[in-house]
């Protein structure tokens, strides 16, 4: 797969399309899934993205189950990719626990696509 193609995990349809739309116009290639368990399936086969953009509360698998999935995968590249959690839930508790169990960054809802665009371009390099 591209090192330029991102995936995008999130169970609303307005704000995973909006996010497609925006990075697929910049030129990148955007693979999205509903919730945890999708996305897995996702990289299953598509391999790692440049970034994953994880919602937390979301139906089947939350972003914490992905998380754990995630890391622990067999393939050590898989299990390291670079993950930005996207969330209106996530306190600074669950912020600092993402940083230092999972390697995440954060990025409050509603998210600033501007901030979202400079974490693409830093992982995935530019559009």
């Amino acid at each position: 797969m591209s090192g330029r193609t991102l995936l995008v995990i999130e169970d609303d349809a307005d704000i995973r399309d909006t996010i497609r739309a925006v990075f697929e116009l910049d030129g990148y290639a955007v693979e999205t899934a509903a919730n945890g368990a999708e996305g897995l399936e996702k990289i299953a086969v598509m391999g790692r993205p440049c970034v994953i953009l994880l919602d937390l509360m979301m139906p089947v698998m939350d972003g914490w189950g992905f998380l754990e999935r995630l890391r622990a995968h067999a393939d050590p590249d898989i299990a390291s990719a670079s993950v930005t959690v996207v969330s209106g839930v996530a306190d600074h508790e669950e912020a600092a626990t993402l940083r230092s169990r999972f390697g995440c960054g954060m990025v409050h809802k509603p998210a600033d696509i501007a901030g979202l665009m400079r974490i693409v371009h830093d992982r995935c390099g530019p559009g």
